[in-house]
């Protein structure tokens, strides 16, 4: 009885904090809601009154929409009420228009909500891109990142493991790669080693943490040494933390779900980014015609040094740290490069801090983004590049998009 009590005035709280601001989003945007409204329609229509009526009625609820999702008065208190409704009620599967559900597991880390899909399409897709690869004599590894779905540490409560699929669909994609002899590299099946699993991820955000990322690319470089005998590190020296700095920004980051929770529902990270002791130089390129847009030490010219600021806002994308943000096609030319390697990386937005220390340990790293691709001919651009090898690392999300994999 008190339980349901307690609902019920959480409930009203929460209804009486959505009418005031509601209220107030409609009287500060009633302007231009009327304005746009009471236009005339065109006259050249031969529409009945009730049709116009009818219409009317239409640009009304698009434009108070419109008010709504843009302007909102009060936004981030109207989130942060809501989050904390949600806190209060013990809700650990949050509806969201945009995404759909929005989980959190029992260790308090938030997740989007993962379908079954069918990969097997997927898989197909990268084996004729494989075989396409290997008529020009260029090697292929699909690397998968990790999931932020931990086997033997993630757990979620109620059922809600129905909505978190998305190991399924990474192990029936792997059984396709493995029996058609396709090189991948499961990072979700090797030992973190010093990395704890609750270190792994963001808490707020889906992506990897700088550390873990990382080690992704120590576990790349080892990879394509046994398996391909492509030596990207033959001295360890890369690879080795110790020649690294190391920057935390301590409660700095509300990732991307928890802008669409608020910082009392899924609490703040901190954001930690890798930058090297040693000499750098290099050339950043952008696009289809690699058109130099920037060139130095690495960290004028990988970091974003506005994203890294730790004055800036919590909302601010600390993870796009490296690189800014994700790009069609991005070359990054290593000028004091200890070999002449090139490699072509196929990839989502986990491989942005994985391709920045990848290009310590070569000559030139192409990141193609194929979610930002428009009418471009990769493979067109793959035989134009004289790459010696091509890789493709997607996050589970990526895994099961069909667009992911349809390469021309």
């Amino acid at each position: 009885m008190l339980n349901k009590l307690k609902y019920i005035i959480i409930t009203i709280i929460f209804l009486l904090i959505s009418f005031v601001f509601g209220s107030k989003t409609i009287i500060n945007n009633i302007r231009p809601i009327a304005t746009q409204t009471l236009l005339p329609l065109d006259e050249t229509n031969d529409l009945s009154i009730l049709d116009k009526l009818t219409s009317k009625f239409e640009i009304f609820r698009d434009n108070t929409n419109k008010a709504y999702n843009s302007n909102l008065s009060g936004r981030k208190v109207f989130i942060e009420a809501y989050g904390a409704t949600q806190l209060l009620l013990n809700k650990r599967l949050i509806s969201d228009s945009s995404v759909g559900y929005v989980l959190k597991d029992n260790n308090n880390f938030l997740h989007f909500a993962g379908y079954l899909v069918d990969t097997k399409k997927n898989a197909q897709q990268l084996i004729n891109f494989n075989n396409y690869l290997q008529s020009l004599d260029i090697p292929f590894v699909f690397v998968s990142a990790l999931s932020k779905n931990i086997e033997g540490y993630t757990e979620f409560k109620n059922g809600l493991d129905i909505y978190s699929k998305s190991n399924t669909n990474v192990n029936v994609f792997f059984n396709e790669l493995k029996s058609n002899n396709i090189n991948y590299l499961n990072l979700n099946t090797l030992d973190t080693g010093e990395l704890n699993k609750e270190e792994l991820f963001f808490k707020t955000d889906h992506h990897w943490k700088t550390e873990t990322a990382f080690w992704a690319y120590t576990e790349i470089v080892d990879y394509l040494d046994y398996k391909l005998k492509i030596k990207l590190d033959k001295d360890r020296y890369f690879t080795n933390i110790d020649n690294y700095d190391t920057h935390i920004l301590k409660e700095s980051f509300l990732g991307s779900l928890g802008k669409r929770m608020g910082r009392i529902y899924s609490g703040i990270d901190d954001y930690t980014y890798i930058t090297p002791k040693f000499d750098t130089y290099f050339k950043i390129s952008l696009g289809y015609q690699n058109n130099l847009v920037k060139e130095g030490k690495f960290n004028d010219s990988i970091i974003d040094k506005t994203l890294s600021d730790i004055n800036e806002p919590i909302e601010t994308n600390r993870y796009g740290t490296y690189f800014s943000q994700d790009n069609s096609f991005e070359t990054i030319e290593n000028i004091n490069a200890k070999n002449d390697y090139k490699i072509l990386l196929i990839k989502d937005s986990y491989a942005l801090p994985v391709a920045s220390f990848l290009s310590l340990s070569c000559k030139k790293v192409t990141m193609v983004d194929l979610r930002l691709v428009k009418n471009e001919s990769v493979k067109e651009y793959i035989e134009n590049g004289d790459y010696d090898i091509v890789i493709m690392l997607y996050g589970s999300g990526s895994i099961s998009s069909y667009n992911m994999f349809d390469i021309k």
